[in-house]
């Protein structure tokens, strides 16, 4: 676990006035200082630990009078706390008109602290150097942790820089960096999981990029070995590293394979699946797709709004000589319940040899076979998401041909994904009635203006009904559509005969908690006061 570095610092760095004569090439002393971690060891398996950054062997040839470090950690398996500077150079012997100079940075989210110190004039007009900087063996900073769980994480150093000053001028020590290792696994070490992403499908010739990514340890992976086409025997090795890019020149399936291999146990493990490669029009075997299921306008990303029409797209081409009947299927998945939604498929068209045909399905949101989704979000008739928030979805797009002997499925799957945003839900009554007085036994009109300020249209029960001191009753319940962006206007008889004489409440009532989304703007309900007075 240790590396040599050899690196540069600007003036800024060191915050000192003389400036740095570039590519200076000074011969140190034998024997390089070293940067480790101390312990370079823990196992401690929950709580909170504390490592220090130490450093030995620094000569009064090379005595150091600036260093910086960033350390590397697993961020899902520990938290930094806590950065504080040693005394190495803190408690160093400086002259008079000189102190020390100590940052940090601590970032849990990426897994890096950046520290660094570095010898500082205390006032101006700035002194030369000092002298001598510190020397011998000691500790540059102490860095508490917490341990979020079980696992294996190496803390390692991305860089490490320690400089010198040498007739007036700073230059870098040439000097050598020790990781340590936090292992709180108790000796159990499950292996590696070689994953990656590539497309299933590509051209002649098209430029393929293989990524590792995905790949998992309780550890981590040292190495990414990459054969472009696995015999699942022997292991060619055909690139290295995280990602890699490969282009096939000839038609035909080919198994790419990826082998990792994790830190600490050194166990390699390989994982694997099939590229189909086409030659499209110079030569083939049977129709199939040839691009990226999509629909337009939207080059990364799909969104929609539920109750919006949605066109998908696919390209199938045809590279043999026959004429054949095709048509597209695509099927819907929920990513957010890992369930398949059902599938809409294109009118099947004729597609001669050497054609490229596009084809084109439309899925509509507000179908409830669609989107109705099990779970705590709310969802009602029609299809209509109220829970807020957004649903997750994939589209899987598979070609099936006849050239005479029947529909037979393709090869290829094209696949994208979309994000589902409920519609915007408003609608409001504005009701009166047609007097305010009427005598027993008369039919009273009462007049509803219903409002749809939303998305789409809505259809809903009205419920119309009145209250005295002595009961409530429901005039007329009835189901109404309105249209986006429409103002519809209902008529209802209410009846007054054998209703006892007095004041009564008169209230139309639209349904509340279904429909508005995102927020209740609390006009669904509106009254009229109506007297009823003795017949004459």
């Amino acid at each position: 676990m240790r590396s040599k570095n050899i690196l540069w610092i600007t003036l800024v760095t060191l915050v000192l006035t003389t400036a740095l004569t570039a590519n200076i090439n000074i011969t140190l002393s034998s024997g390089s200082p070293t940067v480790y971690v101390y312990p370079d060891l823990i196992t401690q398996s929950s709580g909170d630990f504390t490592v220090e950054i130490r450093i030995a062997d620094v000569t009064s040839a090379e005595s150091l009078y600036s260093w910086e470090f960033k350390l590397v950690f697993n961020p899902g398996l520990l938290e930094i706390t806590g950065v504080t500077r040693g005394p190495f150079l803190r408690d160093a012997v400086l002259p008079q008109g000189y102190t020390t100079a100590f940052s940090k940075k601590i970032d849990n989210f990426l897994g890096t602290v950046d520290a660094g110190e570095s010898v500082w004039p205390k006032w101006p007009p700035f002194p030369k150097y000092p002298p001598i900087g510190a020397t011998s063996s000691g500790t540059l900073a102490t860095i508490d942790v917490h341990i979020k769980g079980t696992g294996a994480s190496r803390l390692s150093f991305d860089s490490s820089n320690l400089f010198t000053v040498i007739s007036n001028t700073p230059v870098e020590i040439d000097h050598e960096a020790s990781e340590g290792v936090f292992d709180n696994r108790g000796g159990v070490n499950a292996d590696p999981n070689p994953l990656f992403d590539v497309n299933l499908v590509a051209m002649e010739g098209e430029l393929l990029k293989f990524d590792g990514s995905l790949s998992t340890d309780d550890a981590w992976i040292v190495n990414y070995e990459w054969d472009f086409d696995y015999d699942g025997v022997t292991f060619d090795v055909d690139g290295t590293g995280i990602n890699a890019f490969n282009a096939y020149a000839v038609e035909g399936i080919y198994t790419p394979a990826l082998r990792v291999t994790d830190g600490p146990d050194g166990v390699s493990v390989i994982g694997y699946k099939d590229v189909q490669v086409f030659v499209w029009i110079e030569g083939g075997t049977f129709p199939d797709l040839v691009q990226k299921c999509a629909w337009p306008e939207k080059p990364k990303w799909y969104e929609a709004t539920d109750g919006q029409l949605v066109p998908f797209h696919a390209r199938v081409g045809n590279p043999t000589s026959e004429t054949c009947e095709v048509y597209v299927e695509f099927a819907l998945l929920s990513k957010d319940e890992g369930t398949a939604l059902g599938k809409i498929e294109t009118v099947p068209q004729t597609l001669v040899g050497g054609q490229i045909l596009d084809v084109t399905a439309t899925l509509d949101l507000t179908d409830n076979t669609w989107i109705c989704l099990s779970g705590s979000p709310e969802w009602v008739g029609y299809g209509y998401y109220t829970g807020g928030g957004m649903r997750k979805y994939a589209v899987f797009a598979r070609c099936y041909y006849d050239n005479g002997t029947g529909y037979k499925l393709g090869n290829v799957v094209k696949y994208f994904h979309f994000n589902v945003y409920p519609a915007y839900h408003d609608i409001g009554v504005d009701m009166w009635t047609s007097a305010d007085r009427v005598e027993q036994g008369d039919d009273l009109t009462i007049y509803a203006n219903i409002t749809n300020n939303g998305d789409l249209s809505e259809t809903f029960v009205t419920k119309v009904h009145y209250k005295s001191e002595l009961a409530e009753e429901i005039i007329e319940e009835r189901e109404v559509t309105v249209a986006a962006g429409v103002t519809a206007t209902e008529t209802f008889v209410w009846n007054t005969d054998s209703l006892p004489l007095g004041t009564y409440i008169v209230k139309v009532t639209l349904p509340v908690s279904t429909y508005e989304y995102p927020r209740d703007t609390g006009d669904q309900e509106d009254i009229a006061v109506v007297f009823i007075d003795p017949p004459s």
